[in-house]
Order: structure tokens, then sequence, then C-alpha cells
């Protein structure tokens, strides 16, 4: 069963281990283990890690117990982090959306946006959101496609 609960003390590691395995997976492209590790370990500072999550209060999406995804909203209706396995194959993805629709419409946020990959675009697509700008961004030595995307509530 998939639960969505607050962001506790000690999901550091396993949402960083998440979010580096989804942003690898999502980027569309296979890297070899020599490219991966070194970026793994270079940007993993838990310190700052910490400190981020506390800052934004994510939700976490479990399902038997182990940490599936993890998204947030920002007070200004921009969700920074919205981190999946398999987003949209198993219902995870949209019952963070749902929570995160919740929360927005209860601190009374107007438009959610986002920027995504061209992984999570068709998602978000089918969720109401729609493309404002496309442009191009650098992940790990290579361009790939980013799009900023809005969902008016």
């Amino acid at each position: 069963m998939i639960r969505i609960r607050a962001y506790q003390n000690g999901d550091e590691q396993e949402l960083w281990s998440l979010f580096f395995e989804t942003m690898d997976t999502n980027s569309g492209k296979s890297k070899q283990p020599l490219q991966v590790e070194p970026w793994n370990v270079e940007l993993f500072h838990p310190e700052r890690w910490q400190q981020t999550l506390a800052q934004v209060k994510p939700y976490v999406a479990t399902l038997d117990g182990q940490i599936v995804g993890f998204a947030d909203l920002n007070p200004d209706g921009s969700i920074e982090h919205f981190f999946c396995l398999q987003i949209g194959d198993n219902g995870i993805a949209k019952r963070l959306l749902r929570r995160l629709l919740g929360v927005a419409q209860h601190r009374k946020i107007n438009c959610l946006h986002m920027r995504v990959s061209q992984h999570a675009k068709a998602f978000f697509e089918g969720q109401g959101f729609y493309l404002v700008q496309t442009s191009s961004v650098c992940f790990d030595k290579d361009l790939e496609d980013s799009f900023a995307m809005e969902r008016k509530l």
C-alpha cells in the first residue's frame, strides 16, 4: 500500500539514493559506473542535503515501508523536487501530486510550476500541467531538454 507522509529526520540517505537513482534513470542516458560513482560521491554532502530537506519539508511516498518517492511544494507554488521510482506506472507519482494539490489548496496557492525532464513531461501533461517554456540544461556534461510547466488551480 502506498502511503504519503511528512519527511522525517533519518530519511536523508534513502532520499538521496532515490534522487540519484531517478536522476540517472530518468535522464535517458546509460552511464558507465566510473561516470556515476564520482558524481554521486562528489555531490552528496549530508549536512547540506539535510538542511535542504528540512527547509523544503518534502512529502515522502512509501510502499510496504520502503521510500519510493518524494516531492515538495514551496510557498510560491514551485515544486523543486518531485522524484519517484517508475513515474506514472504504479500510482506513486499521482498520489504525491494529489497531496501537493491538497496542500496548495489549503495554502490558497493558485498555480503550481516546475521544471521537468523529457521523461516526466508526459506524466505532468496528463495531470493538467501545460508547457510554458522549453530550454536546454547541462546535466553531467550533456545538454538535455528541460520543460517549464504550470498548472492553474
